[in-house]
């Protein structure tokens, strides 16, 4: 299972989600989550990871502030992280 369907299948959202331009706060939590995966797992830098889902580089450097933050602080924001990375592995 790729990355995206994890993350797609975790929030209940389709890929078509990721890509589009709307801020609602659970599209924002998987395009963050993914951003972060990809930097931290695979090695990709920050801009390339943010420029497939049409963000700049400083939105990705956010996600990867903001990433860990919620994964301290929000108990479903960590049940699905954690689930992603069973899933993908």
């Amino acid at each position: 299972m790729t990355l995206e369907d994890a993350v797609c299948d975790c929030f209940l959202i389709t890929r078509d989600d990721l890509y589009q331009r709307s801020r609602f706060r659970y599209l924002v939590e998987a395009r963050y989550l993914i951003i972060y995966a990809m930097v931290t797992t695979f090695g990709i830098t920050i801009s390339q990871a943010s420029r497939i889902y049409g963000l700049d580089h400083s939105t990705g450097h956010y996600a990867m502030k903001e990433v860990p933050n919620w994964i301290k602080n929000d108990r479903k924001f960590r049940a699905k992280a954690e689930k992603v990375i069973q899933l993908v592995k």
